[in-house]
């Protein structure tokens, strides 16, 4: 029935959602360079720009577009203290997901680190309402390039 169909589909995306929030967590584990609070002052400016609450728009997986805010229900968080510390959030309509690390910010650099898990991200645009961040990272033997854009929510 169509209703199954959908739950299938639907079913099919939260696995996808899931594998890609544990990438963005790798991800936001490049945020990890900018509690580095260098001397510099564009770092300095960027990381004003980068702490706060932001939103996971679209996220471009081994060249595979998703649209995340498109899916009902989903949404993906990533908040950036200016401590050096953040958090991840993963919510859909059964769950919510959470992960916390540490991230620092140089050269145009994102490192975010999860445990021992360390990533490290470009950020390509960074201004006070858009984040742009391409990291890659090895699923199984291929390399698989991750960007996400994000929006900020909250300051």
């Amino acid at each position: 029935s169509c209703f199954t169909q959908k739950k299938d589909i639907f079913a099919e995306n939260l696995f996808i959602m899931k594998k890609l929030f544990r990438i963005a967590l790798l991800c936001a584990a490049l945020v990890g360079a900018l509690a580095c609070f260098t001397s510099c002052s564009k770092d300095s400016l960027a990381i004003n720009k980068l702490v706060g609450k932001w939103q996971v728009e679209t996220m471009t997986l081994g060249g595979l577009p998703i649209s995340i805010a498109e899916m009902e229900g989903v949404a993906l968080y990533l908040t950036f203290h200016r401590d050096g510390t953040y958090l991840t959030e993963m919510i859909d309509k059964e769950d919510r997901e959470v992960a916390t690390g540490t991230w620092e910010y140089a050269d145009g650099v994102l490192k975010m680190n999860v445990g021992e898990v360390e990533t490290h991200a470009t950020v390509s645009e960074l201004t006070v309402s858009r984040l742009v961040i391409t990291a890659e990272s090895l699923d199984g033997e291929e390399p698989l390039t991750t960007t996400l854009t994000l929006k900020k929510v909250l300051k």
